[in-house]
């Protein structure tokens, strides 16, 4: 609550030369873009070259509810009940807030037709051999109704090196959009 306070308290200027201070420790390179528009799934290779990776979704909208991303181990997705997570959401409107929490085949993420949540990131650390890998993901958007965003994490609970990333639409194709990679040393 303290820090949510002091976020809350901060003028513009200081957040933002925080954020400056931050961001010239270690700079995001732009890896790779993939348009998904017809397609329901996407994947990313990585060599391991950056300390964090990134996977930001833009505008990726369609026929789904959630979407699926999962770690890819020797070319093959990691799809076995072995993704442990928690998520906080919260609702402008007059549902309120949520706590949920699970293990399931896949890091869930909401995406919606509207501009819920279509728009959202995925941002991934300890991928070399012999760690747990974990994942930190927010989502925010609205409508007419009010806003509504997610704040969640997650560990995985395998050790091998990490090769991938998959994203996939288990309800169908995007109608547009594009997946950006990101990687951070």
């Amino acid at each position: 609550m303290a820090l949510l306070t002091d976020l809350l308290s901060s003028n513009t200027t200081d957040i933002a030369a925080n954020a400056t201070a931050a961001a010239s420790a270690g700079s995001w390179a732009l890896l790779e873009t993939l348009d998904v528009t017809g397609a329901n799934s996407a994947q990313f290779s990585i060599d391991n070259s950056y300390v964090v990776y990134r996977v930001i979704a833009e505008d990726a909208q369609g026929g789904a509810h959630y979407t699926h991303f999962r770690l890819m181990i020797g070319g093959s997705e990691l799809s076995s009940g072995v993704y442990g997570w928690g998520m906080f959401r919260a609702n402008g409107g007059s549902s309120g807030f949520s706590y949920s929490w699970g293990t399931a085949s896949s890091w869930p993420s909401n995406s919606d037709p509207r501009d819920y949540m279509s728009n959202y990131e995925y941002t991934v650390s300890g991928l070399v051999s012999g760690r747990k890998p974990t994942v930190r993901w927010h989502q925010g958007g609205g409508d007419g109704t009010g806003g509504q965003f997610s704040v969640a994490g997650g560990i995985c609970n395998n050790t091998s090196t990490v090769t991938g990333f998959s994203l996939s639409n288990p309800y169908g194709n995007w109608t547009s959009g594009k997946f950006k990679l990101y990687g951070l040393n």
